[in-house]
């Protein structure tokens, strides 16, 4: 096949988005035969394939092919692209002398162009690598009037998605959403090129997952996951698709889905060198392993996290609970919450905090973190942290023996999840609602919803969840030999109660009181009445007030 013809079949795949067919038929043609269009299609080809060197070197040449024949906005994209790509492939000082020369050629024209706009870019991202989230935001509307004037729809659409992710940030998260929701718009007239296609769609789905904005995250995985599809040969940008797919997958309880989904996705993200996205992949197989009861794999894969920089919480936090030190768990949540006070990260840590602050009887502290919370979701307006509030207050209501209370934040819980589709949680909500509506005197309707909840935890593979959820309405076990009667009494004693307001509260003679006492401190080997109600505390034998 000659050059001509190799040309058109790249250009054709091209448009297509046919990677494999177009980067072999490029690659066929020498430089010297391809004008700046094609020499971008070599660079955009590169990276969709995940061969970021290469990509920059094109995109480098295309620059020079460009500024060469007068094409100065060309150049500019070009310098832009080549800077943002090496910054992908962990070479910033290579992206800051492209940067440096795409800018030098900026400064020497009379007038602005488009492509000043997508050097502006780097300033967005630079304010905001550097924590000026307000300097990155007014950066971002300078990018958008610029798109405006020259009417680069695609420009404008980067634009849009990043001031919606900066809004985020800046706690106006309804702005923020609605100018995320207007993005993708432009994403699905097909008015954005592909190489910024993929970064749009990304920026959009992970910025509902910040909010907790289940529903979007949803419908917007999809689309990304299309995208993906419709595009053979492409590897840049599939790992994220992949985890944002697992992610999904695991809120609807298909977790063999969800780990092969994250095998993909660390594979692809090994391919390209992103070594933080790797850590985010090791934390989520952690997230599964523990949900399905294999402690030690889900261990090792928040270590692997941990050494590559990332910290696991909160799931580590639930990891220490599950493997019975609650007190542990409870100091890792505190500070986990306490290390970041960004609405985002507290959005994401206090649903766990409350759970874990129970288990470990701080239920003050539990109490506050729920009311934290609540206000949260009025700021946010999402619906998988309304549903996160719901399920919190529903435990503290229950652990203040309120099981009223603790059913209509239940139902309410158990309902958002369910129209959520997330399975695990809907099942959590019921089983506390189950033992509500048992401590309300509704007994046989309690046990048998818990048996449903328990039944669809078992049937996704979640036995931990569902046996802890069983134990609900099982008597505890009695440690050290202990009869079902001496317990009681060994909680009045914790209590505070002398021998006789136990006899009266038990309808037992002083005599038969005492005896019970001499048998308890043998059994638990203590010789006082303060040892012993440590004892009952430490056995969870009675709650503290």
């Amino acid at each position: 096949m000659g050059i001509v013809e190799q040309l058109h079949r790249a250009r054709q795949a091209y448009q297509q988005g046919d990677w494999a067919t177009a980067g072999t038929a490029l690659s066929a043609v020498p430089d010297e035969q391809m004008d700046a269009d094609d020499l971008q299609r070599v660079a955009t080809t590169a990276f969709m394939l995940g061969r970021t060197s290469r990509s920059a070197e094109a995109f480098q040449r295309a620059f020079d092919a460009a500024a060469a024949a007068g094409d100065v906005d060309r150049a500019l994209r070009c310098g832009s692209l080549a800077a943002r790509v090496y910054v992908t492939s962990g070479e910033p000082t290579v992206a800051a002398g492209c940067l440096a020369r795409a800018r030098r050629l900026a400064d020497e024209q009379d007038e602005p162009l488009a492509g000043h706009g997508y050097l502006m870019l780097h300033d967005v991202d630079r304010r905001r690598r550097h924590g000026d989230v307000e300097g990155a935001y007014e950066a971002a509307l300078d990018v958008a009037h610029l798109a405006n004037r020259f009417h680069d729809s695609v420009l404008f659409a980067l634009s849009l998605a990043m001031q919606g992710r900066l809004l985020i940030r800046l706690s106006r998260i309804r702005e923020g959403v609605d100018l995320l929701d207007e993005a993708m718009v432009y994403l699905g007239s097909g008015e954005v090129d592909l190489i910024f296609a993929g970064e749009v769609y990304c920026m959009l789905v992970e910025g509902c997952q910040e909010v907790t904005d289940l529903a979007r995250a949803a419908a917007w995985t999809a689309q990304l996951s299309a995208w993906c599809d419709r595009q053979p040969g492409l590897v840049m940008f599939t790992g994220q698709s992949a985890v944002h797919r697992a992610q999904i997958m695991r809120l609807r309880g298909a977790y063999d889905d969800a780990s092969a989904e994250l095998d993909v996705a660390e594979h692809r993200y090994r391919a390209v060198g992103n070594v933080d996205a790797v850590a985010a992949v090791h934390r989520e197989r952690g997230d599964l392993h523990r949900i399905r009861g294999d402690l030690a794999a889900a261990r090792g894969c928040y270590r692997l996290a941990r050494e590559l920089g990332l910290d696991p919480q909160p799931g580590a936090a639930l990891l220490i609970r599950d493997e019975g030190d609650d007190q542990a768990a409870a100091a890792a949540v505190r500070r986990a919450v306490g290390q970041d006070p960004d609405p985002l990260a507290q959005a994401r840590l206090l649903p766990t905090a409350v759970e874990v602050l129970i288990g470990a009887d701080a239920l003050d502290e539990a109490a506050e973190a729920a009311a934290r919370l609540t206000q949260l979701v009025d700021d946010f307006g999402c619906d998988g942290l309304a549903a996160s509030s719901a399920w919190a207050d529903a435990q503290v209501a229950w652990a203040r023996g309120d099981p009223s209370a603790a059913l209509q934040a239940g139902r309410q819980a158990q309902r958002s999840w369910a129209a959520l589709g997330a399975v695990y949680e809907s099942a959590m909500a019921q089983a506390l609602c189950a033992v509500a509506v048992h401590a309300l005197g509704d007994v046989d309707s309690g046990r048998e919803e818990l048996a449903q909840a328990c039944a669809n935890l078992t049937a996704i593979g979640a036995l931990p969840a569902a046996a802890r959820a069983r134990a609900l309405l099982e008597p505890p076990p009695r440690p050290d030999g202990l009869t079902a009667r001496e317990v009681e009494v060994l909680a009045l004693v914790a209590e505070g109660l002398g021998n006789a307001e136990i006899a009266d509260r038990l309808v037992l003679s002083d005599r038969t009181v005492a005896r019970h006492l001499s048998n308890i401190f043998a059994k638990i080997d203590v010789g006082s009445r303060t040892a012993a109600a440590a004892y009952a505390y430490e056995h969870r034998l009675v709650t503290r007030g």
